[in-house]
């Protein structure tokens, strides 16, 4: 079983699974965080064979399957809970800033920290020219590249200045303004499926709740379940549930076929 034939067979089953709209969910400032995102609701049959399908991955690759767990099929999903299921989930936008407060650290990144704002000051310019309507023309372009050069000169002999009267200053690296963003998830499990009583205050202290990130270039996996009488739910539960479970249309109107009743 090749790569391709791993690919094809996931593909395969995901035609099956519930497929998140982030247009219908997401407020308009997250949405493009979340624009190279797929993420899909696996039923208990589903999530059984996906996990079938990463069974399969792991005795090909042995030497995967010993490193850490899920690597054998990160290349192909993310399962984000194979254990247990969950019953609520939505999205948050999660930033990861970098904070360093050791002055001797500080120092010794500040070289680094000057190419990185240089190049990342330069690239920004750049695609501004490149977009820029109307047309820039190339002196147009040059003036502001020779504007820019000016600044960064200006901010890095101040550094210097400072480097060279360390002792006089307090000093801190934090990218928390410019730092990245990443598509998020939070979510419930229900592991009550340890606990044999039918309390259910008892069974609700088995609800933990997680958060993951949500990876690009691969489809992520949400194993589904909610159990959950409908007529226990309160108000905003239910219309997660909807939002979750039914198909929109229209934008406003959700669909679910009902399940056939077992005779």
């Amino acid at each position: 079983m090749d790569k391709a034939s791993i690919h094809y067979q996931l593909s395969k089953l995901l035609e099956r699974a519930k497929k998140v709209s982030f247009e219908q969910v997401l407020k308009e400032e997250q949405k493009p965080i979340f624009e190279e995102i797929d993420l899909y609701i696996l039923d208990d049959a589903l999530k059984d064979e996906v996990l079938a399908l990463e069974a399969k991955v792991k005795a090909l690759s042995p030497e995967a399957k010993e490193s850490y767990k899920g690597k054998a099929f990160f290349e192909y999903a993310k399962i984000i809970n194979p254990t247990y299921p969950a019953f609520k989930y939505s999205f948050y936008v999660a930033r990861k800033p970098v904070e360093i407060f050791d002055k001797e650290k500080v120092k010794e990144r500040i070289a680094g920290e000057k190419a990185r704002w240089r190049n990342m000051q330069m690239a920004s310019l750049e695609k501004e020219i490149t977009h820029h309507i109307p047309p820039l023309s190339l002196e147009e372009a040059d003036f502001l590249r020779q504007k820019l050069h000016k600044r960064l000169e200006e901010e890095e002999q101040k550094l210097e200045e400072v480097i060279a009267h360390w002792d006089e200053y307090d000093a801190v690296i934090t990218t928390h303004a410019y730092c990245k963003t990443y598509p998020a998830l939070y979510y419930t499990l229900d592991t009550s499926s340890d606990y044999e009583g039918e309390v259910f205050e008892e069974k609700m202290k088995h609800y933990k709740k997680r958060d993951t990130h949500l990876r690009s270039g691969v489809p992520n996996l949400l194993w589904y379940k909610d159990e959950r009488p409908f007529s226990s739910l309160r108000a905003n539960d239910k219309i997660n549930r909807i939002i979750q479970t039914y198909t929109p249309y229209c934008g406003t109107i959700y669909i679910k076929k009902k399940e056939k009743l077992s005779l």
